[in-house]
Parts: C-alpha cells; sequence; structure tokens
C-alpha cells in the first residue's frame, strides 16, 4: 500500500508553499527580459545589465538577488509602471476605512515577531522606546509589558495611529504608550531616545529614504542608545534566503525606488553612522532578520 501525504512539519515549508506564486514570477519576468540569454552570453556586471535590459539597477539587483532565491514580480520590472498609477500599501492606509481593515489584520501576525523581539533584545532598564512606523503598536504593547519600566512613542500615518489607540486601551497601556501622528520621514523626532525601532520599514521606502530614515534615528537617540531593525533581509552573498527575496521583489510592485539589502550592508551603514556591537540574528526563519547596535556618541556623530 502506498505511503500517504506527508505532513507539513516544518514553517518554512509553508511559506515555501505560501508564497509559490511569487516564484512563478520570477521565471516570466527573467524570460521577457531574455535575462538568461544575456547571463548565458557574457559574465556580464550589474551595469552591463542595466544596459541590456533597460531596467534601474535598483530592481535589477533586486531581480538576480531574487533569481537566485526563486523569485520577482513581473510588473515592478516593466517601464511601464511608471505611467501606471500603483497603489502602495503606505498609499492605502492613508485611507481611514483602509488603515482599519489592512492594520487590524497585521496586528496579530506582527504579536509572533514582537514576543520574539523581547526575548532576544536585553533593554537593560532602558525606559525610553520611539516605534517608527509602528502601525498598530504590536512591539510597543509586548515590549512595554515585557519591560514595566518602558515607556513607548508610536509614529505612524494618523488613519493607522486611530487603530493603534484602540489596540493600546485594550492593552490597558494608554498611560505609557504615545502617539505622533504623520509621516515619519516629515514629522519631528522626539530626541534623546533610549530604544529606535524600526520594523519592516527600510524595506518599504526608497533608497534616499533608507538611508535619510538611518540619520533620523541617529539624531534621535541619547548617547550609548540602541537601535532596532527588523525587516527582510538578504545573507551576505545575495543569494537568499527565498522567503525574503520573494517578500523584497513583491515590495517593488509599490515602490519601484526600493532596494533589497542585507544584514551586513545594515550593519555597514549604523557603523558609518558611529554605532558599535552591531549584531544580526534571524527573526522570523528565513524570511526576515534582526539588527541590533549601540554605541556612545551616536547624536554627536550625528551632527557632524
Amino acid at each position: 500500500m502506498a505511503d500517504g501525504p506527508v505532513p507539513l512539519t516544518d514553517v518554512r515549508e509553508l511559506s515555501r508553499l505560501a508564497y509559490g506564486f511569487m516564484a512563478s514570477k520570477v521565471l516570466f519576468a527573467a524570460l521577457d527580459l531574455e535575462l538568461f540569454g544575456h547571463l548565458a552570453a557574457t559574465s556580464a556586471e550589474l551595469g552591463e545589465l542595466v544596459e541590456k535590459t533597460g531596467i534601474p539597477a535598483n530592481r535589477l539587483a533586486t531581480l538576480v538577488a531574487a533569481l537566485i532565491a526563486l523569485g520577482l514580480v513581473t510588473e515592478a520590472l516593466s517601464d511601464g509602471l511608471a505611467g501606471r498609477p500603483v497603489e502602495s500599501v503606505y498609499q492605502l492606509i492613508q485611507d481611514p476605512v483602509q488603515a482599519e481593515i489592512f492594520s487590524s489584520s497585521q496586528h496579530q501576525a506582527s504579536m509572533g515577531p514582537a514576543v520574539v523581539v523581547s526575548r532576544l533584545v536585553d533593554f537593560g532598564g532602558r525606559q525610553k522606546l520611539l516605534d517608527v512606523a509602528g502601525g498598530t503598536g504590536a512591539f510597543s504593547i509586548r515590549l512595554c509589558r515585557q519591560n514595566p519600566d518602558l515607556r513607548a512613542i508610536i509614529i505612524d500615518f494618523p488613519s493607522v495611529i486611530e487603530v493603534a489607540r484602540r489596540f493600546v486601551d485594550e492593552a490597558g497601556l494608554a498611560e505609557r504608550i504615545e502617539f505622533v501622528a504623520g509621516d515619519a520621514l516629515q514629522v519631528s523626532w522626539p530626541d534623546e531616545q533610549e530604544v529606535v525601532l524600526m520594523s519592516y520599514l527600510l524595506s518599504a521606502v526608497g533608497g534616499d529614504e533608507l538611508e535619510r530614515l538611518l540619520d533620523l534615528a541617529t539624531a534621535a537617540l541619547a548617547p550609548g542608545g540602541m537601535v532596532l531593525i527588523h525587516d527582510f533581509m538578504l545573507d551576505a552573498h545575495r543569494r537568499g534566503p527565498r522567503e525574503s527575496a520573494l517578500w523584497l521583489v513583491s515590495n517593488l510592485t509599490g515602490r519601484p525606488d526600493t532596494i533589497s539589502f542585507s544584514d551586513d550592508e545594515i550593519g555597514d551603514r549604523l557603523r558609518a553612522r558611529g554605532f558599535a556591537d552591531v549584531r544580526s540574528m534571524p527573526l522570523i526563519p528565513s524570511i526576515t532578520k534582526l539588527v541590533t547596535a549601540t554605541g556612545a556618541g551616536t547624536q554627536e556623530h550625528a551632527a557632524q
């Protein structure tokens, strides 16, 4: 008698199944661009491939990484994207109704990573957390529960903040979690923060905006403060992880100017801003990583 189906026992296998539709688009995109032919004809550098395909470098770099890991969204590679309205998540959630639907659905999904962060990171008596693009407050809620002396400030769009207030109230933390309503790239960040957290933010903005956010985080920290960056990140060799690469390329559909990055690259950017003790660790296996960094004198460096 033939054996029956083997049940899935690893969450990573479930992720591979769920993201299978993205993998097929990898193939279609590469074939459409005749990229395999270009690669077979020459050991082209990125600049040569940009010239041959006409695809901007940031998108093509993400394509190459995702091809190796098997994933890309076709529309993000088309020159026609620039002339076609594409509604990103961050445009979508500025509408109060859509913000309620999207943010509420994401809240429970964010609680799991928040629990992992609370276990991996020793806050060492730190009392001031700035949660940038903090959404419904899942991370702030969990971290405040875990650290009784911690107070948090969440920055996010006004429509999202309205949803976050409800979750914070339900958690009984209204006296310890405050809000700044607005685009993180436009509003003033509170200074003298002991921890700055950015989760799923750097992968959702353009390359120049990524650098700007790191500058803002550096300036917002008190000397010796700690930055936590949780996001989809490639490995140093930029050949995976597969699921992380798939998420990064999917972001291109809403923001064609987004860039892919590895945890090593984020670490280098932080060191260049005066941080030390830079560490990286997996958070959601094969999907996201957490980079932490601390250092004395970060504000002095930002002011130079």
